[in-house]
């Protein structure tokens, strides 16, 4: 069967877009297989444009034209789009971090806060078998962490988190792995800092969540 130009410039065109805008669309979405839906995107845009790079060479032969190869050439624009999406993609999660902070929910859920150097944060909301993230910037001063936006949730219920030694710490006491994983959540007296959700006045939301810090260079 053969397609005529504008037919393979088109069909090329839309699987390697395909391909970009799933790979952009799920990178702040983990899910069982990700990996495998987008390897197979980009192999069926992979053997589709080997098909068309060679229809194309053969149509060169015949009618010595430079226009045999557009859909060539739009197969080398996509395929740059991809490798510069997937660029930008992950440039957001090469920045240090100075605080990584974490809370278990019950079962096997977590809510995870990653605080990079150059002031974004990224919020990830973890389950069994997925994860979900968002992202924002942030500003520090006097130990008190500020959000560029609020989250309408239960555990996430203020702007403002307080980074403060933990009270209550105790080096001595070991962990309940079942209660860690499957019990109600609470506090960790094993962690050295937490942070402490504030509301408007600057208090400690007592019915809020504390976050464990598992990794700082914060001072």
């Amino acid at each position: 069967m053969k397609f005529n130009s504008l037919t393979k410039t088109i069909l090329v065109f839309f699987l390697w877009v395909a391909c970009i805008y799933k790979i952009y669309t799920d990178y702040d979405h983990e899910y069982l297989m990700d990996s495998l839906i987008h390897n197979g995107l980009i192999i069926i845009a992979s053997l589709v444009s080997a098909f068309a790079i060679n229809s194309d060479y053969s149509q060169y032969k015949q009618q010595k034209k430079l226009t045999s190869f557009l859909s060539s050439i739009t197969i080398l624009i996509c395929i740059s789009g991809l490798f510069l999406t997937t660029y930008l993609l992950k440039k957001q999660d090469k920045t240090p971090t100075i605080l990584y902070a974490t809370r278990n929910n019950t079962g096997l859920g977590r809510i995870t806060i990653d605080f990079r150097e150059n002031n974004t944060y990224k919020l990830g909301r973890h389950q069994f078998f997925s994860a979900n993230y968002q992202r924002g910037q942030y500003t520090i001063k006097d130990n008190v962490i500020y959000l560029d936006k609020t989250y309408a949730s239960e555990q996430i219920m203020s702007d403002k988190f307080l980074v403060k030694r933990n009270p209550n710490f105790d080096s001595t006491k070991k962990a309940n792995f079942l209660k860690i994983m499957f019990g109600t959540p609470e506090a960790d007296v094993k962690a050295k800092t937490f942070l402490y959700q504030l509301n408007h006045n600057g208090q400690t939301i007592d019915s809020a969540i504390t976050f464990k810090v598992v990794e700082t260079t914060y001072d």
